[in-house]
């Protein structure tokens, strides 16, 4: 239920003038903002973008222009923003209470349309790949080092990703400093590399901002004074392809990324199958393996565990049941396999078995 309009208000000093002529300003139901904040968190996780809820919403109250991506960061990120008691005698609430009751009835919207709807697939699941992932993310940052992370594709690399991200929105606001770059074959060169670092951490849309004409050694400059003293982590996703031995700009790229970390100036994760290390082990790239070699984190496949966790996630049960999943999960693709054909299944019969399954996809 969307809450009433709040006119708790808090006497603040003001900055500018002194203790002497004070104003007005909402106190923040902290409960409300913590729960709505969380939840937004969860929902960027599973795939709903910012800019999205900021379309979704429009304009926040009577007078307010049409809410941006950038006060909903700021918002996310501090409980107080947004709180000045506004002017207008009919406007009853502060800008971040209007957009607290918008984004609280987005979600109950959402939350309709997914309790009509045939099924709903499940959020992450937290399996022994998706905890090793958060580990060896939080080590990266944390020691501010370059760490490989080598997963086979399909057990659940990119779930490990978002819900990283997830929790350090939640703890720490939507402006925290993770920053995450997906690899593209057309990203493999040090200059797109570096402004796409350089946008993600100013919190500039590529789309909207991608006419740099700066060389590298600016960039350089730019991206040293954007990510200084923050405590950041740049996430490469997919970044396999730095190790493609008929690219020589891969150990060029890396060799660059490395110089930050060696400067303290933030932590570096490179999502990969194991190419990267395999290309640059020995030869004239020694230096650049043996920094990998001590930062190194191989992911060995999934478990059964895991298993019967994601048929736990997707309500299936049963011998015969968990036999085909176990058999389904070792193949290609794991753990995604598994739950595309899951959701297949639903999707064309409304619910799991093993006869089912066994239509979909035979085992």
């Amino acid at each position: 239920m969307i809450a009433e309009k709040s006119v708790n208000l808090a006497v603040v000093d003001d900055a500018l003038y002194g203790h002497h002529l004070t104003h007005n300003k909402e106190k923040p139901d902290l409960e409300r903002w913590e729960r709505l904040k969380n939840r937004l968190a969860d929902e960027v996780a599973m795939g709903m973008t910012i800019k999205r809820v900021a379309i979704e919403i429009g304009k926040p109250g009577r007078y307010y222009d049409a809410v941006t991506e950038d006060c909903i960061i700021k918002w996310a990120s501090d409980s107080g923003w947004g709180r000045d008691f506004p002017r207008y005698v009919d406007e009853q609430a502060s800008y971040s209470t209007n957009l607290e009751n918008s984004i609280e009835a987005l979600f109950e919207r959402m939350d309709k349309e997914r309790a009509s709807a045939p099924f709903i697939r499940p959020g992450t699941v937290e399996t022994s790949i998706v905890t090793s992932v958060i580990d060896a993310l939080g080590k990266a940052r944390k020691q501010i080092k370059p760490v490989v992370i080598e997963i086979p594709s399909g057990c659940g690399k990119t779930s490990g990703v978002e819900e990283f991200i997830a929790r350090a929105r939640k703890a720490e606001g939507f402006d925290c400093p993770i920053w995450r770059i997906d690899m593209t074959p057309s990203m493999l060169k040090l200059k797109p590399v570096m402004a796409s670092m350089l946008l993600a951490a100013q919190g500039l849309d590529p789309a909207e901002n991608w006419n740099i004409t700066d060389p590298e050694h600016v960039l350089e400059w730019k991206l040293k004074g954007a990510t200084a003293n923050r405590g950041g982590l740049f996430i490469f996703d997919d970044a396999q392809g730095f190790g493609d031995s008929k690219n020589e700009q891969g150990a060029i790229i890396f060799n660059q990324l490395r110089h930050f970390t060696d400067k303290r100036l933030f932590g570096l994760a490179f999502m990969d199958n194991g190419e990267i290390y395999k290309s640059l082990k020995g030869g004239r790239h020694s230096q650049l393996s043996s920094r990998i070699e001590a930062g190194r984190v191989k992911i060995e496949g999934i478990t059964d565990a895991d298993v019967d966790l994601i048929m736990a996630a997707w309500q299936v049960s049963g011998a015969k049941e968990s036999t085909y999943c176990r058999k389904l999960a070792k193949q290609p693709g794991h753990f995604r396999l598994l739950c595309e054909v899951l959701e297949s299944c639903l999707y064309e019969y409304g619910m799991i078995n093993h006869t089912l399954l066994q239509k979909v996809r035979p085992v």
